[in-house]
């Protein structure tokens, strides 16, 4: 009984060995974000702006995967036809409509949490929603079907076009995420014999983008229940995750730290802009804490199982702005975890704590 007593006792510490290892290492530490990109600069890069002087910079101007972080531009063209009245953002848009475009399993559960969310709060009416309701799950959940449906409202070419209006440069062409996932069905057979990935790779990003446009088109057709069920039988697996985080539109953590200037400046776009654009991107000034010291701040991220990108900006009510960009690509399962848990605790030290700005500087300044 004494042995057994011991052993028990054995494994019992080093399960909570284990368990405070694990622990230390997904609590939040924004230390080790930029521990990571020190060390990792293959992998990383960030464009740090405080008060117009650019503070920290690695690989500034690397394009690299944005994931959903590029919803912003989705948002800033609905924003200004919303303004224009080339769109109601009060149109009523049946949830049938957003349904073509949601594949089951693919987006971790964003369009379903958004939908729960909407159901909660009264915000359905005999099945139909606000336009302005589906641009801000598109922001505030990353639902990946209602950023099809606005690319449908608006136009693919519109949203395009405004990657050139607004300086973004380098930016790859934007296209539907949902319709996107879709490609492999462009190439019936191949995956039984092997060989999907190898002709997904071979076509290069831009016929990828085209094929995820051919496929967005045809969703909005009577082709939509034929096109999920066929994509039901297809498995995704990780190769062609992989290829498709990579074919994702590109840009630099520089571009985007300038579009994060013109939306800080809330004087870059038109006050009617701003009163479609804003309640889209700054949700977080809905928390009365934040409102006790900042005058606003605003923000969107975007992940896949390699990727990891954030923008932001935000003035303090000391007048202080900043704006923020950073991006990782090629991350391990682990690390991924590890920055998402830092991520947000990185972006506050930015903010409020000088040392770890003057940190920052000392160590990526230029």
């Amino acid at each position: 009984m004494r042995s057994i007593f011991i052993v028990l006792t054995v494994i019992g510490g080093i399960l909570l060995l284990l368990a405070l290892t694990a622990f230390s290492y997904l609590v939040p530490n924004p230390e080790y974000v930029l521990e990571y990109m020190l060390e990792n600069p293959d992998k990383s890069s960030i464009y740090l702006v405080r008060n117009d002087s650019v503070l920290a910079e690695l690989n500034g101007n690397r394009k690299s995967p944005l994931a959903s972080t590029m919803k912003i531009v989705v948002a800033i063209t609905y924003a200004e036809q919303a303004t224009s009245g080339k769109i109601d953002p009060n149109e009523e848009i049946l949830l049938s409509d957003l349904d073509r475009f949601y594949l089951a399993n693919t987006d971790g559960n964003a369009h379903p949490n958004w939908l729960n969310e909407i159901q909660q709060l009264s915000k359905v009416v005999d099945g139909k929603v606000k336009l302005k309701e589906v641009a801000a799950g598109m922001i505030q959940y990353s639902s990946n079907a209602n950023t099809d449906f606005l690319i449908w409202k608006v136009g693919l070419e519109e949203v395009n076009a405004n990657l050139e209006k607004l300086g973004l440069s380098p930016h790859d062409h934007i296209f539907p995420p949902a319709g996107s996932l879709l490609v492999p069905l462009a190439f019936p057979g191949l995956q039984e014999n092997g060989q999907l990935n190898g002709k997904v790779k071979d076509m290069g990003q831009e016929a990828f983008a085209k094929a995820a446009f051919d496929f967005h088109k045809r969703l909005r057709t009577d082709e939509v229940t034929e096109l999920k069920a066929a994509f039901e039988e297809i498995i995704i697996d990780h190769d062609f995750q992989y290829l498709w985080s990579n074919y994702l539109p590109g840009s630099s953590p520089q571009a985007y730290a300038g579009l994060m200037k013109k939306l800080n400046s809330k004087t870059y776009f038109s006050p009617a802009i701003h009163e479609q654009l804003d309640p889209l991107l700054e949700r977080l000034m809905t928390n009365p804490a934040n409102q006790q010291w900042l005058q606003h701040a605003g923000m969107k991220g975007g992940s896949t199982l390699w990727v990891l990108t954030k923008a932001s900006y935000a003035k303090d009510k000391a007048g202080n702005t900043t704006e923020l960009a950073y991006f990782f690509n090629d991350l391990s399962l682990l690390s991924s975890q590890r920055l998402q848990q830092s991520m947000n605790a990185f972006e506050l030290e930015v903010l409020t704590n000088p040392a770890f700005r003057a940190k920052m500087n000392e160590k990526l300044g230029n």
